[in-house]
């Protein structure tokens, strides 16, 4: 039977499978919601992509903020923060206008935050969301707890 593989510098290749998938050239796209998020579940405090975390779910999340986009008006200001994790995993946060006033000095792009929440999902076909209640930076955090750098 003929050899039907080429050996380039000790790899054997089949020809014509170097590109198999036509996605295989392009760079990953994460999709939003699969931040991994931290909450106390039923048996304690666990860690899981908030996609996998129950509705109504209280959850603490930690990442670089790469995107705010301010809602509404003077009278009702809302935005939409789109938090991003160290391994590039982000989820799309909502600040309503109950909490805005008190955290828009957070909304800053660039900025590593912790955050917390609730979880909402207002379509079955949509990411998960975080509805946020408090944001703290995370100089803000070191600072209270005395943490210096070296």
């Amino acid at each position: 039977m003929k050899d039907r593989t080429s050996t380039t510098e000790g790899i054997k290749t089949v020809p014509g499978t170097e590109l198999a998938h036509p996605s295989a050239s392009k760079a990953v796209e994460k999709r939003p919601g699969r931040l991994i998020v931290e909450y106390f579940g039923d048996l304690g405090p666990a860690t899981r992509h908030l996609d996998m975390v129950p509705v109504r779910t209280m959850v603490t999340a930690m990442g670089t903020i790469s995107k705010v986009g301010i809602l509404g008006d003077d009278m009702n200001p809302r935005a939409v923060v789109c938090l991003t994790g160290g391994d590039g995993e982000s989820a799309q946060c909502t600040v309503d206008t109950e909490h805005y006033l008190d955290l828009f000095d957070y909304l800053v792009e660039g900025t590593f935050v912790v955050l917390r929440g609730t979880v909402r999902r207002p379509l079955s076909t949509m990411p998960a969301l975080i509805d946020v209640m408090v944001i703290r930076s995370a100089d803000e955090l070191c600072a209270q707890a005395g943490v210096t750098s070296a």
